[in-house]
């Protein structure tokens, strides 16, 4: 009982002090004896009237938030997610009354802290519900929950600085969306931050543009765009802090592959570096147009690179490791043939077959219809006499002027 009276004490200090740190630090479930405190205190069979407590401790509105925080921090240490998350979003919502409330910028450091214990508090509660063999809703409702959120802090009422909350928001919510896999939901939120109403990019924390850019290049990478998605990841990885090297390797997981369909290879110590070893095989085959050492590395890796969301951009690598293997073998029929842009499709065929690619002269030839089709080579397919007839001038065009999507 002392413990949480000492704990609704320091709140009512840090309120009255307008101090936003402070008040933060002790509403966290993290990083403090809060959660501990409430669990004891409110522990099933308590007496304590919490709503009663913090009524004589606090002034009103922090009252009525503090009251659904305690049982959210008692719930949490209890490991009861459900009622925890239910318990947030009310202190959440009574909190968010306050900060439109308020003509000054010292409620934006607890905002922060609720808005990101909402999400991850709902991440928890999925995994409680789909334990019990139920739907997991509490993601999608946090979602909703957070575009109020986002709705105030684009306001600003009362006070400019408050707009600063809104790239923290967006960027929770992309967490929300991409878990769940309703990236569609991210196209509006892209447009509000590029719309007049929010402040300019540059004002923003650096760890906030950080995150924001890697998942705008995620997207780009889901929606195809892999320039934008290029323009995106670099600037995250260049404004990356050098002590955060998770956060290197996870943008430059993306990043990576992405280059990589451009024609940009990285070095192998470059990947070893950041701990992406799987991709090293990668590079080989693009330098050397083993098609095998493709096919197995991606087969090898296929359950992680599905995980991450790769695969598929990866798989877009065979175009341009065949485009390598028949550039070499087209290399070494000019030396012994005077015809040296008519290249047989037999010639073809058993480069094929020594990387252990088996196939008929029809299915080279689709092959080789798709590669000139994404302009990968330039030329054409005589089908009467199974040759390849290259062009005389820039037969295998640059990686990066190739076409990787089906024009829309």
């Amino acid at each position: 009982m002392a413990g949480l009276g000492a704990y609704l004490q320091d709140v009512s200090k840090a309120y009255l002090a307008q101090n936003g740190k402070a008040l933060a630090r002790v509403l966290s479930m993290e990083g403090n004896q809060g959660a501990t405190v409430c669990g004891e205190a409110l522990r099933p069979g308590s007496r304590v009237d919490i709503v009663q407590m913090c009524e004589r401790q606090l002034e009103n509105p922090v009252d009525e938030m503090m009251a659904s925080h305690c049982k959210c921090l008692a719930a949490y240490s209890q490991q009861n997610y459900l009622e925890a998350y239910d318990s947030l979003v009310t202190s959440t919502m009574v909190y968010l009354k306050m900060f439109k409330a308020a003509d000054s910028p010292w409620v934006i450091e607890p905002l922060y802290v609720l808005i990101r214990d909402l999400r991850v508090m709902a991440e928890l509660a999925d995994a409680e519900l789909r334990k019990q063999g139920k739907n997991a809703s509490k993601m999608s409702d946090a979602g909703s929950q957070l575009m109020r959120c986002f709705r105030e802090s684009l306001a600003g009422a009362g006070h400019k600085a408050k707009k600063i909350v809104t790239l923290f928001v967006v960027n929770q919510l992309f967490k929300i969306y991409f878990k769940l896999n309703t990236l569609h939901l991210c196209k509006n939120l892209i447009k509000a931050v590029d719309s007049p109403q929010v402040l300019a990019f540059e004002n923003f924390a650096v760890a906030q543009r950080v995150t924001y850019k890697f998942y705008t290049g995620r997207l780009a990478v889901f929606n195809d765009d892999y320039q934008q998605a290029d323009v995106d990841l670099t600037y995250a990885l260049r404004h990356c802090s050098r002590e955060c090297p998770k956060n290197k390797r996870a943008i430059m997981l993306y990043l990576v592959p992405v280059r990589l369909l451009r024609g940009s290879l990285p070095k192998p110590e470059l990947l070893t570096k950041h701990n992406l070893p799987n991709y090293i095989p990668l590079v080989e085959a693009m330098k050397t147009g083993n098609i095998r050492l493709l096919n197995e590395t991606l087969q090898a890796h296929q359950e992680d690179l599905i995980r991450t969301g790769t695969y598929i951009i990866l798989e877009k690598l065979k175009a341009a490791v065949y485009r390598t293997l028949f550039m070499k073998i087209q290399a070494i029929h000019k030396t012994r043939s005077a015809k040296a842009t008519q290249v047989p499709l037999g010639l073809l065929q058993r480069g094929l077959s020594w990387l252990g690619v088996d196939m008929d002269l029809d299915e080279v030839e689709c092959v080789l219809v798709n590669l000139i089709y994404r302009k990968y080579i330039k030329g054409y397919i005589s089908h009467k006499s199974r040759v390849l007839v290259l062009s005389k001038q820039g037969a295998f065009p640059a990686l990066s002027t190739v076409l990787l999507n089906d024009p829309t």
